[in-house]
């Protein structure tokens, strides 16, 4: 099978934007995927955060550091 003159030029205009395609779609993807795993990250925090956990903690940590003050 012989080959006509310019049958690599149009298979590489073909293959290289579609190959493009296919990486810059990967990376917007892993970026996507980091993101949101951020975000459910930063949301699990928040969510697990109790203030009036954080209150008594304080207020115990206070009582403590008073008590080491007047020894």
């Amino acid at each position: 099978m012989k080959l006509q003159k310019g049958s690599y030029t149009i298979e590489g205009t073909i293959l290289v934007p579609m190959l493009l395609f296919v990486i810059f779609t990967t990376v917007q993807m892993g970026i996507s995927f980091y993101q949101e795993g951020i975000k459910t990250e930063i949301s699990d925090k928040i969510q697990n955060f109790d203030i009036v956990e954080e209150f008594y903690a304080y207020q115990l940590l206070k009582e403590v550091v008073g008590e080491l003050e007047n020894d």
